[in-house]
């Protein structure tokens, strides 16, 4: 089957789900009760697909009750963006609306269009923007509010159906995929200069000594550190500038510990040798400027060891602090491992490899203090002095995001105060209010259900009149005298919770701005989110505990 052939079904089944539900709602009119919305929902609900049950548990998440104009609703708009796919997808095709019906619907094929060099032609194909950086097209992609997953006008990636990333199955387009390797880089440094005395034990790590042949058969010996908590194998670029191989040139950013960043500048594949066994394998290694400082940092009596003599080791030179030239990956270090180990004194251990017995493990100090001397491998010392500074400091206020500090500045260029006293401030907005398609068509069903409703129950149709009264008096509202002359009009739709164990408002009426329009933008996902402006909880109570009286309100409304 086809993905267009699926589209089709999966339209004509929601059509038929809404029919259901139609139904149900046509059969229990009558019925004296007002309670039945659970139960229509839950019979709808099990017909559903997988994937769209999903979407709908996580819609429903935003009511505090769901009813059954928020199902309806949530159904129809899934119809119609799947029948907008559909009709994306469609080449001056006739498709059979569904099987047994010999009824045919034919669709208009779209003209392409590129919205960056406004040619004929889709934005995935276009050699301007594919010449661009990720970054670039991901700018490009936002300015023209395109959906990030297929980059296509209309929809967020939240509500795309199109397939994602074909290189890490994330949802975004692969052209806007960018490649990070993550390492967890074993380094035995820290990242300060400085004399550490102390009488806790020290980790050996394990090394081995490799043979590599370089462009003209010379051989040359480097010592490799085996990370079995690396994703990838890596070499230094001086040791790859002796092999004289060519380098395949590779732009990736490399993670390690508190989210250090290196930058890989090349890729390599090579013929690698032990120098104690007869042993060779075929690996590809990351090309970075430094993998970690000479290895081990700290001093080692072999003799205490008591290492037996038919032991091979894979460095027999473990115990001299010497420079790395190649780390062993997660890639490749599990094949070099095999059956056999060996514990030794000073708890350290001997593990069999092809590559040699290579030697690891914790190591108890002896009783005197030991110094051991760790330098920084990174540039920006002051800064890095300056973050470990921080960590140690309590803040009172955490830092902006943008969006945050465009919130705010909003804010002060906007707000002021009427006549009355009462502060005035715009909503601020990340995009104009233009990308929001039409909500009517959305809005009336939803105020049409809500009136049935106020058949049913008078006592729900005098709150929420005595509601909208109330809201109309306070002036948090007024009525739109010619709607035909406004430049923009948005519909947002409301239903009511009551909640009759409420001492204080047993009608709360909740006003639904996360429904979105047939652009699939809401008003919500326009809006800026500003920063938290409140203490924390474990501040507000220090300070409650610090004066004899406290006074408790409420806000009733906001």
């Amino acid at each position: 089957m086809t993905e267009i052939e699926r589209l089709v079904r999966r339209r004509a089944a929601f059509k038929a789900q809404i029919t259901i539900l139609n139904n149900y709602l046509n059969e229990l009119e009558d019925e004296p009760t007002n309670t039945w919305d659970t139960l229509v929902i839950y019979l709808i609900s099990i017909k559903l697909d997988n994937e769209t049950l999903k979407h709908w548990e996580e819609a429903k998440s935003g009511y505090v009750n769901p009813t059954l104009d928020n199902l309806t609703t949530f159904l129809k708009h899934r119809a119609d963006m799947l029948e907008t796919l559909e009709q994306s997808k469609n080449s001056k095709r006739v498709i059979p609306r569904s099987k047994g019906d010999n009824k045919t619907k034919a669709f208009v094929a779209s003209k392409p269009y590129c919205v960056y060099c406004k040619k004929d032609h889709y934005i995935q194909n276009c050699e301007a923007f594919v010449r661009l950086s990720i970054e670039q097209r991901r700018t490009q992609a936002m300015k023209n509010h395109l959906c990030l997953n297929c980059l296509r006008l209309g929809h967020t990636s939240k509500m795309c159906y199109a397939s994602s990333c074909k290189t890490c199955n994330a949802r975004h387009n692969t052209l806007l995929h960018e490649e990070r390797v993550s390492s967890s880089e074993n380094e035995q440094t820290v990242n300060l200069s400085s004399h550490i005395n102390f009488n806790g034990d020290q980790v050996l790590l394990s090394t081995a000594l490799l043979k590599i042949f370089d462009k003209n058969g010379k051989c040359h010996v480097a010592r490799a550190l085996l990370d079995s908590g690396s994703q990838s194998s890596f070499i230094t670029e001086d040791f790859c500038n002796k092999l004289q191989f060519d380098v395949i040139p590779t732009k990736i950013t490399v993670s390690g510990l508190s989210e250090a960043q290196s930058n890989v500048s090349g890729k390599i594949s090579i013929q690698v040798h032990s120098k104690v066994n007869n042993f060779s394998f075929k690996n590809s290694f990351l090309v970075i400027r430094n993998i970690t400082e000479t290895l081990p940092n700290f001093k080692i009596n072999i003799k205490n060891l008591n290492i037996p003599d038919n032991i091979k080791l894979a460095d027999p030179h473990f115990y001299k602090p010497e420079r790395v030239d190649v780390l062993l990956g997660a890639d490749c270090f599990w094949n070099l491992m095999c059956v056999g180990q060996i514990k030794l004194n000073n708890g350290l251990l001997l593990q069999k490899g092809k590559l040699g017995w290579v030697i690891a493990g914790r190591m108890q100090s002896n009783p005197c203090t030991t110094t051991i001397r760790n330098f920084s491998k990174a540039n920006d010392i002051d800064k890095q002095l300056t973050r470990f500074c921080e960590l140690e400091e309590f803040r009172h206020s955490k830092p902006l995001s943008n969006e945050e500090k465009l919130c705010e500045e909003e804010f002060v260029r906007t707000f002021k105060r009427d006549s009355e006293g009462r502060f005035v401030v715009t909503i601020p907005l990340k995009q104009g209010p233009e990308v929001l398609g039409d909500k009517y068509d959305i809005a009336k069903p939803r105020f049409l259900s809500l009136e049935r409703r106020f058949k049913r129950d008078p006592e729900f149709k005098k709150r929420y009149i005595n509601f909208i009264n109330e809201y109309k008096n306070m002036k948090h509202m007024s009525k739109i005298e010619h709607p035909d002359n406004a430049t923009f009009s948005y519909y947002m739709p409301h239903h009511g919770v009551i909640k009759e164990s409420s001492l204080t408002t047993k009608l709360r009426v909740v006003f639904d701005a996360s429904c979105p329009s047939s652009s699939g933008y809401s008003f919500n996902d326009l809006q800026l989110v500003g920063p938290t402006i409140q203490s924390d909880l474990f501040s507000l109570l220090l300070q409650y505990r610090t004066y004899n009286y406290v006074i408790s309100a409420d806000i009733e409304k906001m």
